[in-house]
């Protein structure tokens, strides 16, 4: 691999020019900085990354450490991380220790998982990174972090034995408790609401194959028809509308604009059906 001091020599510009220009500095001209850029292109030269970050005394590298890449949400919280260190201009380094793939649901023996926890860590030290993301396999308690106390560590979707590491969790019995709600109160307009309007759903379904049925012979009967069929459409409606939160307070008697305008629509849209089949029954 090439050195600088191979660019001085082919270029005939000092050491110290050819460093500038290597790693970004201003100060030099133009005309120089293409030579000195073409001949490291030409010698392939290689920024000696560890040299650079060991004077600066940072690398602008975190490491990344999945229990296991394959399980539930670690793909997209690394994706979510990768995205974050691009945008902040770092590079990050990526291990996983394959739980689930090793042990199915984790290590039996836990000398075994700190063991491979520590081999990670380690291996992300001798590559000088700047901090350690730590992502669980499910939410639980990692001991083996609070054995280093560099670098800094922050945990994701576990959390450190370590009171000092920060830990990013889902908080899985608030998620369960607000998806019971959303189950027994559907849309916030009560369960017994909701049977109501799978009782529209019926109905709308009924007109549409009385719709289908109606020989339409006349002006006015083909206007029922066509009524009719439309409002077969309600019956899927009746099933999504709740979804759209619409509905919210009606079923607790605190009222609710969208639904009580939908409803009226639907009065509305009955009162021609109603005189067309009169006339026509």
């Amino acid at each position: 691999m090439a050195t600088i001091r191979e660019i001085s020599e082919k270029t005939g510009v000092s050491i110290a020019t050819v460093s500038k220009v290597l790693n970004g500095k201003s100060g030099v001209n133009e005309k120089t900085r293409k030579k000195i850029l073409s001949a490291a292109k030409d010698l392939n030269y290689r920024p000696n990354l560890n040299a650079r970050n060991l004077k600066k005394g940072h690398s602008r590298t975190i490491g990344i450490i999945t229990e296991d890449l394959t399980v539930f949400n670690s793909p997209e919280i690394v994706d979510g991380i990768a995205q974050t260190l691009e945008e902040s201009d770092y590079h990050y380094i990526l291990g996983n220790l394959r739980f689930y793939k090793r042990y199915g649901n984790g290590p039996r023996d836990l000398k075994e998982s700190i063991s491979l926890v520590h081999s990670a860590v380690e291996d992300m030290l001798t590559k000088q990174v700047d901090g350690i993301i730590y992502i669980g396999c499910h939410s639980h308690v990692v001991v083996s972090l609070s054995d280093y106390s560099e670098p800094k560590f922050v945990c994701a979707y576990c959390i450190s034995e370590d009171e000092n590491v920060p830990s990013v969790i889902y908080n899985e019995e608030k998620a369960a408790y607000d998806l019971t709600l959303r189950l027994l109160d559907y849309g916030k307009g009560g369960l017994l609401f909701n049977y109501d309007l799978l009782g529209y759903g019926m109905m709308a379904l009924s007109t549409f194959f009385t719709g289908l049925s109606i020989r339409a012979e006349t002006k006015p009967d083909r206007w029922l028809k066509r009524l009719m069929l439309i409002h077969g459409v309600f019956f899927l409606s009746c099933f999504f509308m709740p979804m759209t939160g619409m509905f919210t307070g009606m079923g607790e008697g605190k009222g609710g604009s969208g639904g009580e305008i939908a409803l009226l629509f639907w009065c509305a849209y009955f009162l021609p059906v109603g005189l067309l089949a009169w006339r026509h029954f």
